[in-house]
């Protein structure tokens, strides 16, 4: 019964170290993020074979200026 009990203590001594660690490691992972870097965005578009020309005339009427006010405004 004191192993038992040892080992319990211990596995919940363990949990809690982790648990500890684990705040200290976000908050370093999130301190200067986005400060002086650029951002990057990447958009996946997928079109049917032979309506190419249907997307790219979509594109240039609407995420276009889209696009290019985020470039103005950055």
């Amino acid at each position: 019964m004191k192993s038992m009990l040892r080992v319990l203590g211990l596995a919940i001594t363990a949990m809690a170290i982790c648990a500890a660690n684990t705040a200290d490691v976000n908050a370093q992972a999130m301190s200067g993020r986005n400060i002086g870097k650029n951002r990057v965005s990447v958009s996946y578009y997928k079109t049917p074979p032979g309506r190419q020309d249907e997307w790219l005339v979509l594109y240039k009427k609407y995420h276009r200026p889209i696009m290019d006010f985020q470039v103005q405004k950055a």
